[in-house]
């Protein structure tokens, strides 16, 4: 089981090409780094045992396979040998269709996965196990995966800090950069540059999406480097006053990470920059509009909704059918509207937006929307914008003011129905839940191990 886009992947294509099976050695457990190295974004063709070396302090002990031509970590746990077989067929394979499985492959998942939702089944190859080897009495290792945070965003920031230095030889632009805990690392990525000249941002962006692993990243917001890329909601200030969401929003269509439930097609779809950067000059201001887009435009900006203004909105929002909840956030700044909806049809999400619009003579309606579906909690900042990264496709997702001075974003579940301007929806997953039991025999073991 492997994502097309990552190494794993390729060198099985390689092996396919030659019509031969792929040797492989799953080694689980060893040295305390092994684990986090196996994740760390290298270059193809640098192991990751060289960077476990470095970070254990020493080589990493290895010896050489029982049945494959392959070296092992001599300190693992459990290591499983094997063969993988070079004759399925490629994955978005869908058993409804009719068309067969075919030879050395299996139909398999869902997964419980690090975005917080179900992986969908799909068509893998399958491992001949040709040999088990083990320590006596094996210790078998794992990682707890779910809604963030779990063991792996851990695993994921220590990544962001490892690799700065090297992504900043790549991208000198870069100052610092940030993986909000929402954005489940392949969602969001907070970026600050020390900006010299006109639309400096964009081409950061853009840097972004063409280094390696981060090429997949839904959403980059750029800040200046007086805003602190580790506080969420600095940046997100940043954004709401700094971001015209129709002159400073850049959308790029182009691959997507495997695992985006939300992408019109598996993946690929559109990615979003935010120029959440101060605008110089008229390269970065000008912007034509006419007509009706004009006349509206012409009011002036949207301010913040703050103070009694924003409580006064809330309640206002909370009497639109079909919403549960209706937040502005005082620490975004009044800039972002939060609202929480009963999703029980497709076109939900749609319609509350366009009712929210229409309500602009009666209250103020921040610069930035996000609707959700019921399942999140808009007391939870952090935990309502994971939906919004989560569910949402800047391509069919995305709601534009007639001015373009403010934008809203549907960001519920989405089923048949809620397609828009062609753009398709797939199979929608579940979310990641636990169930009571789980929880129950979970919060028992604490006190058995003194914790």
């Amino acid at each position: 089981h492997w994502h097309m886009h990552h190494d794993g992947a390729a060198h099985w294509r390689s092996w396919k090409a030659r019509n031969e099976r792929m040797p492989v050695a799953v080694a689980l457990g060893g040295e305390s780094v092994m684990p986090y190295a196996a994740t760390c974004p290298l270059p193809p063709g640098i192991s990751e045992l060289l960077m476990a070396g470095f970070l254990n302090g020493r080589g990493i002990e290895m010896c050489r396979g029982v049945t494959v031509p392959l070296w092992v970590p001599s300190n693992a746990e459990i290591v499983i040998e094997g063969f993988v077989s070079h004759e399925a067929g490629p994955i978005g394979y869908d058993p409804r269709g009719g068309e067969p499985l075919g030879p050395g492959a299996v139909f398999e998942g869902p997964f419980g996965d690090h975005t917080g939702f179900y992986s969908l089944p799909d068509r893998y190859p399958v491992l001949e196990v040709t040999a088990i080897t083990h320590r006596r009495d094996p210790i078998y290792p794992t990682t707890i995966v779910g809604l963030p945070p779990q063991e792996d965003y851990y695993l994921g920031k220590a990544t962001e800090r490892i690799m700065l230095p090297l992504l900043k030889t790549i991208l000198p632009d870069i100052e610092d950069y940030d993986l909000p805990l929402f954005g489940a690392f392949h969602n969001a990525a907070f970026v600050k540059i020390d900006k010299h000249y006109p639309l400096h941002a964009r081409r950061t962006m853009h840097g972004v999406w063409g280094a390696g692993q981060m090429s997949w990243t839904k959403m980059v917001a750029v800040v200046d480097r007086g805003v602190d890329v580790h506080d969420t909601y600095a940046v997100l200030r940043a954004v709401g006053e700094h971001c015209h969401p129709a002159r400073d929003v850049e959308l790029v269509r182009g691959p997507m990470d495997i695992l985006d439930h939300a992408t019109p097609f598996l993946g690929a779809g559109t990615k979003m920059g935010l120029d959440a950067t101060e605008k110089r000059g008229q390269a970065e201001q000008h912007r034509s509009v006419e007509g009706l887009a004009a006349e509206l435009c012409a009011s002036g900006p949207i301010p913040a909704v703050t103070g009694g203004a924003a409580r006064a909105s809330e309640s206002r929002f909370m009497r639109v059918p079909g919403v549960l909840d209706a937040r502005i956030p005082d620490e975004l700044g009044g800039w972002w509207l939060l609202v929480r909806i009963e999703k029980s049809a497709p076109g939900d999400g749609a319609r509350v937006i366009r009712a929210l619009g229409g309500l602009t003579e009666e209250a103020a309606l921040p610069r930035w929307t996000v609707v959700v579906g019921p399942e999140a909690d808009l007391s939870d900042i952090d935990g309502a914008l994971f939906h919004w990264a989560a569910n949402m496709s800047a391509e069919r997702d995305r709601r534009l003011s007639v001015c373009g001075r403010r934008v809203a974003f549907d960001a519920t579940p989405k089923m048949t129905g809620d397609e828009h301007e062609g753009h398709p929806v797939r199979e929608w997953p579940p979310i990641i839940r636990m169930s009571a039991e789980v929880e129950r025999r979970v919060a028992e073991r604490w006190g058995e191990l003194g914790l």
